[in-house]
């Protein structure tokens, strides 16, 4: 019996990285405010990603925490960057300045009336945005013999440091001069007394949060593996900013962002969850999530993650810009409609041909409405629909399946997998002649195409052109096409002919790949 060899949707490969996704993993997913532009790579069947080695030194190491790898990943794309969540916005302002007490009487007049005018100015300075003359006051007023009240000052100095990083960050784009205000601000909390009320919790979680991020964004190259202490550092204050305020969602989502960019999508996965459960809005801990779920092949879970953003349009209540808004929101509907392709793919495999149809039929939809189309997966286009003409040929449809290859062959008239896969619909139907027309168009369109000589010889075979038939089954051998019994005479032929069965070509992945992942961060 000639073996049938059946291309059809990708084998499960599990893709531990761009995210990804990919030559993958690339900018994910995040409530953002800058972006940086991912690169298109190669479209389907893109793997990666790599053995893990424990990371050393967290600052706030928990438990659960698992190492992060230390080979780099090839990504394409950069990270994005999120505006604060709502509720971090800004530091809580102090609305009325209380007075100085508690050792203020130790002054001289002239040095309590500097003390308290002082402090009123950085307090009215901090609440009206100027947070810089805010810094000048409170660190003057530190320089005064004020003891019972320096926690105070410090604590306020710390928020301040805080919003003027982000100021900066935000205004001016000036990221190194906002890392060194937010390693300020670190070390300006350390120096005050705990346990912290919550809005000082919040702000020093927020600080080791942000730093992160910047270490991320300025030293880390993915491709680079001498760039690792800087994941790993920015590792760290993600650990930390979840040490001091359990409750940090963004934190937990940018902590998911470190592993996944390593390839570690279980536990980016972990974190991303956890985002969720301290923010059920956090839209971008959903993205992020589904980015991920999609890696491992958890189409179904992946599919869930990427409704979810897409039913709510929640990230648009969480970014300010909302050309930003309208990008996160593009790339949700993208990665859904790549992850109809990939679970279609897979049911595929699994014979679930109902299934796979219907989930075709969605990712076909997907390419055309995206705003500005979806470009990648509408390349697909033409191998989706031989996909469908396969399935529905499968099925024994094969009205169906012939519309679907006319589809595909009047999007790619080179396309030499459907014009293969038309001819066994005529053979299947008895018309041989017609069979071997297709066949031979679609060797003329790819000589390589070792299924089209088999399934050529076959149709010869039943017309009894024995000599017609061995050449391609010889043929077809040559190109690694697995035929175990060669033809040698008119009388085997004969025998086999009943048995021979046709070779559809599908291409199809079993695990889908996407070029273009993203990771947002949530700040």
């Amino acid at each position: 019996m000639i073996p049938v060899n059946i291309m059809t949707p990708p084998r499960s490969e599990a893709l531990t990285s761009s995210i990804s996704i990919s030559n993958v993993r690339t900018t994910i997913v995040r409530a953002l405010s800058s972006f940086i532009a991912p690169s298109l790579s190669a479209l389907l069947l893109s793997a990666f990603f790599i053995a893990m080695i424990g990371i050393t030194g967290n600052l706030y190491a928990q438990d659960d925490d698992a190492p992060l790898s230390t080979e780099p990943v090839p990504v394409e794309g950069e990270l994005i960057e999120s505006p604060l969540e709502p509720e971090l916005s800004t530091p809580p302002p102090v609305k009325t300045p209380a007075p100085l007490e508690n050792g203020i009487d130790n002054l001289p007049d002239s040095s309590k009336t500097a003390a308290i005018k002082l402090y009123n100015e950085g307090v009215t300075s901090y609440n009206d945005g100027d947070y810089l003359t805010a810094i000048s006051k409170f660190e003057e007023l530190l320089n005064l013999d004020t003891t019972a009240n320096k926690n105070r000052i410090k604590t306020l100095l710390a928020r301040t440091y805080t919003r003027y990083a982000y100021s900066l960050e935000e205004d001016t784009g000036d990221l190194t001069q906002a890392e060194r205000y937010y390693q300020q601000a670190i070390e300006t909390f350390k120096q005050t007394p705990v346990p912290y009320d919550q809005a000082t919790k919040e702000l020093y979680s927020f600080a080791h949060n942000r730093l992160g991020v910047m270490i991320y964004s300025t030293r880390y190259n993915i491709t680079d593996n001498s760039t690792l202490p800087a994941l790993r550092e920015a590792f760290r204050n993600f650990n930390s900013a979840i040490n001091i305020n359990k409750a940090n969602s963004s934190a937990h989502n940018n902590k998911g962002i470190a592993y996944s960019v390593q390839g570690d999508s279980r536990p980016a996965i972990k974190s991303f969850t956890k985002a969720i459960e301290f923010n059920e809005n956090n839209a971008v801990a959903y993205l992020n999530r589904g980015t991920d779920n999609f890696f491992i092949n958890d189409y179904t879970a992946a599919l869930s993650d990427f409704k979810e953003v897409l039913r709510y349009q929640v990230i648009s209540d969480m970014i300010t810009n909302q050309t930003e808004a309208a990008e996160a929101l593009s790339y949700a509907e993208k990665m859904l409609g790549f992850t109809y392709l990939a679970l279609a793919n897979s049911h595929y495999h699994d014979g679930l041909y109902e299934s796979a149809i219907e989930n075709y039929i969605l990712a076909m939809q997907s390419a055309d409405t995206v705003e500005g189309g979806n470009s990648e997966l509408a390349s697909l286009k033409s191998n989706i629909h031989l996909y469908l003409g396969t399935t529905y040929a499968k099925k024994g449809d094969l009205n169906n399946a012939k519309t679907q290859l006319n589809a595909a062959i009047a999007l790619n008239p080179n396309f030499a997998s459907a014009y293969n896969n038309y001819g066994i619909i005529f053979y299947d139907e008895g018309n041989y002649e017609q069979a071997i027309t297709y066949y031979t168009m679609a060797i003329e369109k790819n000589p390589r195409l070792g299924e089209a000589y088999l399934n050529r010889g076959n149709a010869y075979n039943q017309l009894g052109r024995i000599d017609e038939a061995r050449s391609d089954y010889e043929q077809a051998s040559q190109l690694g096409i697995n035929i175990f019994a060669p033809v040698r005479s008119t009388a085997y032929n004969k025998k086999r002919r009943s048995k021979l069965r046709n070779t559809y070509v599908a291409n199809t992945p079993r695990s889908q790949t996407y070029s273009t992942h993203r990771r947002f961060f949530s700040l």
